[in-house]
């Protein structure tokens, strides 16, 4: 380097070398002279500078003394002394119109120039008078001190400078045309720009340099036509070297802006394959990501616009907007949405956010988002009454309406509208059908009716027509208007078809039901007859409505006394329900005895409270058999068989009076009238009410007549007088204000109401009815201390709502978190239970309890029980397959826990199942499958949206998805969407925090990178 610097600095020297071989000399003034020299050249500063301060000293008048002390400078300068600046300013002040004086400044400004200390070399510079150098010198100083004001950025110097040496042919004229046309680029000199940069591109060492500038300029210019065949000429002879990628990305913003999408993409992908996205400004994003667009490029337009969607500006609304498109085209409409409630949100472009807002409607249309939509589509057309989408936007209305389920006001919208076709008419006539499903489901019956003549005005839509009136005979049976219900359900048979629609089959068994409520027998019996032929592939199946349309004619053949049809019937469906085996072998006993088939009857009866002696038709039994004994006089086996009822402490049944009249007749007939005479007191004392009273009254008249003791008589009379009086008071009519209360669902007035007339009459017949809606009016407003002390009373006293009580108990136990209670209860309910449903209710019961305790193996006990007993209502199926899925879950078995979740959403649409679609949705996202587990959430929300706290978790797992794909800004929007909508405050709080996690992990709103590509 040092070389190097003295081979620039110094060539003049070599005049004096030159001279000092050539010329012979033997004075000692020369040789100490000439030796110095020597050692200079050869760049031994040290020994030089020494000569040279030995012959100053020697020869101070000599001429070279003058040149010895310039020497002495140059040699500390190259030395790096502190004095070496020192001594070239002394020597100028002592000699200045030395020859050497006059370039001074230009030796010290080269030697700062090439040692890079600008600032030092631009001092020396100003000093230079150029007239003193020689024309290579010249171009040397022109060049370099504009250098060194171009790297200060004192570019009007600079220019100054390059102009001054760009025109002559020397080694620094590529280079003084190139900082010359960069300065004119940058002061915005197009033109001479240009002629400079041209000049520059003669040189392969500033060609790439060159392409770059020129292409810009054409660019800032919006000379596009004369910018692309340039770009792409340089492009082709790959003269742009390392800056080719730079002339790509010029070039296709040119075609951008040319709108030839289809030229501008693919260079725009070139581009960020080789570098990637960092050094793009928001507007080469957006303008990148709509070209890509355009030309179906979606998935590189999504992944750059997404980047700057959220972006607070005009910019990044516009970029929501074009993101939302290119997600349409790429058929991911949960996407689309994200992106158009993000361009909705910003005002910064009126035209976008409406029609953003309109998308965004209409795609949550497309999802099944229908209260959504409802409410986007209604606030777009108060907004926007004039749009162009005005009547696209309407019919969408009305159609999500109908999937909303809003169908209170979709009627009133439908009715309200000037203007009805077909179309409008057909969904009128189904949202008045599922309002009245909505309606029926609430048992509101009266309500669902009014409806459903609305919806069956119309018959655009068979099936919903047929369905109506299936409808409308079940509304009507329900409030015991069977007549009409009879042509309800005659309607839908006559104009359905049993191949097409399985409800006109239930008409079927509809109509014989509404027959058999009227006693009309004969006409209920070829309904279910039927009935059963139409479902005869169901034979065997365990299909409820099968098997209870066999016992229906059972019964209907029984009571028309055709009773070997009848037995027929019986002995079908004892082959299918087992576990009705004890009712029907009672009823198969019971036309026994009614054919004078006695020993049979009695045989029958006997078979049954020997297998079943928990049976709820155990007592009926006993009493029918005794009362064979009875008419058999066969006394003493009836007196056994009635004091077994008699002596139960439950009379569950109320037969206890009967028993007690019986045995006192059977007592009566063996002549035994003391036994016969305290019977009959007991039924005075015990049930001074029944039935029985009366006769037992009687008897003990015509006892104490046997036995000369008619003087106790009238004492007995005036008890039974006190105990039924003759006159009606208001007792009745304050136990029926009090239970009206309670059916109207009005319970806080119903609980002082009951109170009352429990404290006023403590000894009426109703007094355990009265207790019973007491306790039950304090359970259902949720004071379950009270309702508790209540029902224990009544499980105390085993009447008639002792197993109601026991569930009830159960249920409030659950309530309170109490499990072992709740498990106590439902047992003691599950022995005492002699219907499906209370057997179910138990079993239900059980199962919750014990999966809460966390034993998983009594609780699929209880599953499989409800499970396997196929007249399970369908919300305990629902709860049992739940469960079932929630165990295998538990013990991490996710192929099972599945299949049991998507048999519970096979069937009813309940709370169950929603949690069941969420929990196949979780088992997807634990196996990574992202895609899956958000498609089955979004499929949740369109099935189970009313259900708010599930639909909230749905959307978080929705969200966790988004984040395991690292699909931020869809993760992001979607837990902006929870904040801003959830009504369930634990969803936001979750929402929230998940939301500030996923900032914390992402950093701080990110810095925009470059502010520009030229």
């Amino acid at each position: 380097m040092v070389k190097r610097i003295i081979f620039i600095l110094f060539v003049f020297l070599s005049l004096h070398t030159a001279y000092a071989q050539n010329t012979a000399t033997n004075t000692a003034p020369d040789r100490l002279y000439y030796n110095a020299m020597e050692l200079f050249d050869k760049q031994k500063y040290v020994a030089a500078k020494e000569l040279y301060q030995q012959y100053i000293l020697q020869y101070p008048q000599d001429l070279k003394a003058i040149e010895s002390e310039y020497y002495v400078a140059v040699c500390a300068l190259n030395l790096f002394n502190d004095d070496a600046e020192y001594l070239f300013k002394s020597f100028t002040e002592k000699y200045p119109n030395h020859v050497k004086s006059g370039r001074a400044g230009f030796d010290l400004g080269n030697f700062f120039y090439n040692n890079k200390k600008y600032d030092k070399a631009i001092e020396y510079y100003t000093q230079v008078d150029p007239a003193k150098l020689s024309a290579g010198e010249q171009n040397e100083y022109q060049f370099r001190s504009g250098y060194a004001s171009f790297t200060k950025k004192d570019f009007p110097v600079a220019l100054e400078k390059f102009n001054a040496c760009k025109s002559q042919k020397h080694q620094y004229t590529y280079a003084a045309n190139y900082y010359a046309g960069y300065i004119e680029f940058k002061n915005t000199d197009y033109e001479a720009a240009l002629t400079d940069l041209n000049k520059a591109a003669e040189s392969n060492d500033y060609k790439p340099l060159v392409a770059v500038l020129i292409a810009n300029i054409y660019y800032r210019q919006g000379k596009y036509d004369e910018l692309i065949p340039y770009a792409e000429g340089v492009i082709k002879d790959k003269s742009a070297g390392p800056n080719t990628n730079d002339i790509k990305l010029i070039l296709a913003d040119a075609y951008f802006f040319k709108q030839q999408f289809d030229k501008s993409t693919p260079l725009f992908k070139d581009y960020l394959t080789a570098t990637g996205t960092k050094s793009l400004s928001p507007d080469m994003k957006y303008r990148i990501g709509f070209s890509s667009y355009k030309s179906g490029e979606y998935k590189q337009a999504a992944d750059m616009l997404q980047t700057i969607a959220s972006d607070k500006d005009s910019l990044g609304q516009s970029s929501a907007y074009i993101l939302g498109l290119s997600y349409l085209k790429s058929n991911d409409k949960p996407s689309a949405i994200l992106a158009f409630e993000t361009a909705q949100r910003a005002s910064f472009n009126a035209p976008i956010t409406e029609e953003a807002t309109f998308l965004y409607a209409k795609v949550a249309a497309d999802l099944g988002r229908f209260t959504d939509a409802t409410t986007r589509l209604k606030n777009y057309l108060e907004k926007y009454p004039k749009s162009s989408h005005g009547q696209e936007a309407s019919e969408l209305l009305s159609e999500s309406y109908l999937g909303s389920k809003n169908y209170d006001e979709a009627l009133t919208y439908i009715e309200n509208l000037k203007y009805h076709n077909s179309r409008i008419n057909t969904t009128y006539q189904r949202i008045a059908y599922y309002k009245a499903v909505e309606l029926i489901n609430k048992k509101d019956y009266t309500g669902a009716l009014a409806v459903l003549n609305k919806s069956s005005k119309y018959s655009f839509d068979k099936t919903i027509y047929i369905n109506s009136y299936f409808w409308k005979g079940e509304c009507l049976s329900q409030e015991k208007r069977y007549s009409e219900a009879v042509d309800a359900y005659a309607e839908a048979i006559e104009k359905g078809s049993t191949l097409e629609n399985v409800n006109v089959i239930k008409s079927y068994y509809g109509l014989g039901y509404a027959y058999y409520y009227q006693e009309k027998w004969n006409d209920a019996v070829p309904q279910f007859v039927k009935f059963i032929t139409l479902l005869a592939d169901k034979k065997g199946s365990g299909d409820v409505y099968y098997r209870d349309a066999e016992l229906r004619l059972a019964e209907l053949y029984f009571v028309t006394r055709r009773f070997p049809e009848s037995i027929k019937y019986y002995d079908l469906a004892l082959a299918e329900r087992k576990e009705d085996e004890d009712y029907i072998l009672f009823q198969k006993a019971t036309i026994n005895y009614l054919t004078n088939k006695t020993s049979v009857a009695y045989s029958m009866y006997a078979q049954l409270t020997n297998k079943y002696p928990n049976s709820t038709y155990y007592d009926e039994a006993v009493m029918q058999r005794s009362q064979l004994d009875l008419e058999a006089s066969k006394y003493e086996l009836a007196i056994e068989g009635y004091t077994k009822i008699i002596n139960k402490k439950e009379d569950l049944k109320g037969i206890k009076p009967v028993a007690l009249q019986k045995r006192a007749v059977s007592y009566f007939n063996l002549k035994e009238y003391d036994k016969a005479l305290a019977d009959n007191k007991r039924i005075l004392t015990e049930y001074p009410k029944s039935a029985p009273a009366y006769n037992a009254l009687l008897s003990i008249q015509e006892i104490l007549g046997i036995q000369e003791k008619e003087d106790q008589f009238p004492a007995i009379l005036a008890s039974y007088k006190d105990a039924n009086p003759d006159s009606k008071d208001l007792k009745e009519v304050d136990f029926r204000n009090a239970q009206s209360l309670y059916n109207a669902e009005k319970y806080k007035q119903a609980i002082p109401a009951f109170a009352a007339f429990i404290q006023q009459y403590p000894n009426h017949a109703s007094i355990g009815e009265a207790q019973f809606y007491l306790a039950d009016s304090y359970f259902r407003t949720k004071e379950y201390d009270n309702a508790k002390k209540l029902y224990a009373e009544i499980v105390t006293a085993k009447n008639q709502y002792y197993k109601k009580s026991i569930q009830r108990l159960a249920e409030i136990s659950y309530v309170q978190n109490d499990l072992p209670n709740t498990i106590k209860f439902y047992d003691e309910l599950q022995k005492n239970a002699s219907t499906n449903k209370e057997k179910t209710a138990a079993w239900v019961g059980l199962m919750t309890a014990y999966y809460d305790s966390n034993k998983l193996d009594s609780a699929t006990i209880y599953a499989d029980k409800v499970l396997g007993h196929g007249s399970a209502a369908p919300d305990a199926e629902n709860k049992a397959l739940l469960h079932k899925g929630k165990i295998a879950y538990q013990k991490k078995d996710y192929d099972a826990a599945q299949d049991y979740f998507l048999s519970c959403l096979n069937g009813a649409k309940d709370i169950s199942a929603a949690e069941s679609q969420y929990m196949v949705a979780k088992i997807q996202y634990e196996k990574k499958q992202y895609k899956q587990s958000i498609e089955t959430l979004y499929d949740f929300n369109n099935t189970f949206y009313s259900y708010e706290t599930w639909f909230g978790k749905s959307f978080l797992l929705i969200a966790d998805n988004f984040i395991a794909k690292n699909e931020l800004f869809q993760a992001r929007e979607t837990l902006l969407s929870i904040i801003q909508k959830s009504p369930v405050e634990d969803i936001r709080k979750q929402a929230q925090a998940k939301l500030d996690q996923l900032n914390a992990s992402d950093g701080t709103k990110k810095t925009k990178e470059g502010e520009g590509n030229e």
